[in-house]
C-alpha cells in the first residue's frame, strides 16, 4: 500500500504537470481534480510556489515562468533518442561495477538498458540512485543489486533531495556515474533548468571514476539556468549525434571522449 508521502508527491507532480500550459486555474478547480480539501491543496501550492515550481495568484495558481517541464512530459520528449542513447550508455557497464544513476528521464533509459543486460547477458552491477523511480524499477532484477538513497522527494524530478542525502553520497565510491542535465555547451558548460539537485551532481561527480552525461542531442549548444559544472569536469558525452554531424565535430573539437550513435 501506497504510503501517504508518496501519494502526495504524486499529486504535486500531477499539480505541476496539470499547470503546464500556462493558464490559470483555481484552487477550487485543482481541489476538485486531485480530490483533495481546499485547504489540502492550497498547502500543496504553497510549497510548490516555494520550490519556484508554480507561480501563485489570487484564488489560484499559474506555472512559473520557466518553470522545469513535469516529468511525464520530460519523457515523452525525444523519447526514440533518450532510449538509443540509455542503450549506448549502458555498454559502458563491466560485470562487478558500482554505478551510480541520476535522476531524469534519460538515466532511466540507462537503467531500463542496463536492466535488458542483466537479463539476456547475466551482467552483474551494483546501482545506486537517488531516483526513487528508477530504484524501484530497477529493484529485484536478478544480477542488480540497488542503493536507494532517501530524503524528501521532490516531485518535478522525482528524487530524493536533501542535506543528508548529500552527506551519504560523499561516503560513496563508483566506477560510472551517469548524469542527465538540460544543457552542455562548450563555453558555459553543463546546466540544468532547476536548482534541485544540483548539490547531488557535484557530489556524484566527486566520488565517480568517471563520469558521463547523457544527452540527446537537442541539449547540445543549450545553456540553462543554473551551473552544474565545466566540461573539462566530465569523462565524456553520450549522444545520439550523428557520425560527422556539426555537434559531432563540435563535441569532438572540445576534446571529450565521444561515444557516439547511429542515427
Amino acid at each position: 500500500m501506497e504510503g501517504p508521502t508518496l501519494l502526495r508527491d504524486v499529486r504535486l507532480n500531477g499539480i505541476v504537470d496539470a499547470l503546464r500550459d500556462g493558464r490559470v486555474r483555481s484552487t477550487a478547480e485543482l481541489a476538485l481534480q486531485f480530490g483533495v480539501s481546499e485547504m489540502t491543496l492550497r498547502r500543496d501550492l504553497d510549497h510548490l510556489g516555494r520550490r519556484g515550481l508554480v507561480r501563485r495568484v489570487h484564488g489560484g495558481a499559474r506555472a512559473a515562468a520557466g518553470a522545469d517541464p513535469g516529468y511525464h512530459r520530460r519523457a515523452e520528449e525525444n523519447a526514440a533518442a533518450k532510449h538509443r542513447v540509455g542503450q549506448a550508455a549502458a555498454q559502458l557497464v563491466t560485470p562487478g561495477s558500482c554505478v551510480y544513476l541520476d535522476a531524469g528521464t534519460t538515466a532511466r533509459e540507462v537503467g531500463r538498458a542496463i536492466a535488458e543486460r542483466a537479463r539476456a547477458e547475466g551482467l552483474t552491477a551494483r546501482i545506486v540512485t537517488h531516483a526513487v523511480n528508477i530504484g524501484a524499477e530497477l529493484a529485484g532484477i536478478v544480477g542488480l543489486s540497488v542503493h536507494q538513497l532517501g530524503g524528501e522527494v521532490d516531485p518535478g524530478t522525482l528524487a530524493a533531495t536533501g542535506p543528508a542525502l548529500v552527506t551519504e553520497l560523499r561516503g560513496l565510491n563508483f566506477d560510472l556515474y551517469f548524469m542527465g542535465v538540460t544543457g552542455i555547451d562548450p563555453e558555459r558548460g553543463m546546466t540544468n533548468s532547476t536548482p534541485v539537485g544540483l548539490e547531488v551532481k557535484r557530489a556524484a561527480m566527486s566520488r565517480a571514476r568517471e563520469t558521463w552525461v547523457v544527452a540527446d542531442v537537442s541539449k547540445w549548444r543549450q545553456v540553462s539556468a543554473y551551473y552544474i559544472a565545466s566540461m573539462d569536469a566530465i569523462t565524456g558525452l553520450v549522444t545520439d549525434a550523428a557520425q560527422n554531424s556539426r555537434p559531432h565535430l563540435e563535441i569532438e573539437r572540445a576534446s571529450l571522449k565521444l561515444k557516439v550513435l547511429s542515427s
